[in-house]
């Protein structure tokens, strides 16, 4: 189960979309890499791991999986 938020207060719309893993895919590795787009600069938690988005708002974070 993975629990990705992002953590940014804006009065504008915020959009998050994962672009990797795809919805509904299993993984069977110990480690999944989460990428996806928000806003520019936001910070992105992913379960306990924490990253920020770059300036055209892409991320990713490597989470170990249980």
């Amino acid at each position: 189960l993975l629990l990705i938020s992002i953590g940014w207060i804006s009065f504008n719309e915020i959009s998050l979309e994962i672009t990797s893993p795809e919805d509904g895919s299993v993984v069977s590795d110990q480690s999944v890499l989460v990428k996806g787009t928000t806003v520019a600069n936001a910070d992105v938690f992913v379960n306990d791991a924490e990253t920020k988005a770059d300036k055209d708002g892409n991320f990713k974070v490597n989470i170990d999986l249980e």
